[in-house]
């Protein structure tokens, strides 16, 4: 008796369908992509947050280098060294003070001049562009007349 319930237990269960090996794939294979979806556009990310990083970092060196200039009533100098791709904010009478803002590859910058001179507080306007290979864009800031203020442009 007990062995003729387990023989029909063996052929109910033996009918049922089961999750075969292709279906496992292809479930692990969706998985994997919903999971890796983020990693996929990381690198883009995060050279459009060093961008970002990058001009806001410009704005506060060159408002601190602006100020400098004007408390000291000294001239201070900023340029942009293509080889290092790099803004030097240089202090004629002291070197030591002098420091450089290392760009991201992707950005490159383009001085009308080529340096910014700051006499106390004051500067010549002109233009300061920086452009983006990675996302084509360009960033234009214009300083002030005498102010020597950065009016960022959108475009």
């Amino acid at each position: 008796m007990k062995l003729k319930q387990a023989m029909s237990l063996l052929r109910i269960n033996k009918f049922r369908p089961a999750f075969t090996l292709i279906e496992s794939l292809i479930t692990l294979t969706i998985v994997c992509i919903v999971l890796l979806l983020p990693t996929i556009n990381y690198h883009q990310q995060l050279e459009l947050q060093q961008e970002k990083l990058a001009l806001l970092a410009f704005q506060s060196n060159w408002h601190n280098w602006l100020n400098d200039s004007f408390l000291y009533h000294e001239v201070r100098i900023i340029s942009f060294n293509q080889q290092t791709h790099c803004l030097k904010f240089i202090d004629p009478n002291n070197p030591p003070r002098s420091y450089e803002q290392h760009l991201p590859r992707q950005l490159d910058c383009r001085l009308s001049r080529n340096f910014i001179r700051i006499k106390s507080g004051e500067v010549t306007p002109q233009t300061i562009i920086f452009v983006s290979a990675a996302t084509n864009q360009e960033y234009r800031f214009k300083v002030q007349m005498q102010w020597g203020e950065l009016i960022e442009e959108k475009t």
